[in-house]
């Protein structure tokens, strides 16, 4: 969902985004107008803190996903065996897909420090020790 949104940031416009309830049956459409999903009462689930995303980053991404609440993502990490983490309304989710990705086409982009990361997730509120990155390497 968040690189969804993020693709969503960069190009503008009318799109739709066409996933699944927790990637299982339910079958669910997010229209994007501009960045912003006008899905606002679906939320998304973060099962790993962003620190491990560039552990296995396609298993990471491949885990951020929508819910209808926060108590269908508890069912589900327990069905799952897997990280409650942090649950996020989808909106917040936009304004992080915003703000992370909306200047990567720029000819004179480059990769976020760990410390502009970390800038990226507090400027929004993305406070708690799961956000928390080492801003002494390099690259995040």
């Amino acid at each position: 969902m968040w690189c969804a949104l993020g693709i969503a940031a960069l190009i503008k416009g009318e799109l739709t985004i066409h996933t699944r309830i927790g990637a299982e049956k339910e079958p669910v459409q997010i229209d994007v107008v501009d960045g912003v999903p006008e899905q606002a009462g679906l939320f998304v689930h973060f099962a790993d803190p962003p620190r491990k995303a560039w552990d296995n980053v396609h298993h990471f991404c491949a885990r951020v996903l929508p819910f209808r609440s926060p108590e269908d993502v508890a069912d589900w990490a327990k069905r799952h065996r897997l990280p409650l983490g942090e649950v996020m309304p989808i909106t917040l989710l936009g304004e992080l897909a915003r703000r992370w990705y909306s200047h990567h086409a720029d000819a004179d982009w480059e990769k976020w420090t760990p410390a502009q990361a970390l800038e990226i997730f507090q400027s929004i509120g993305l406070v708690s020790d799961f956000w928390n990155l080492d801003t002494s390497a390099k690259h995040y």
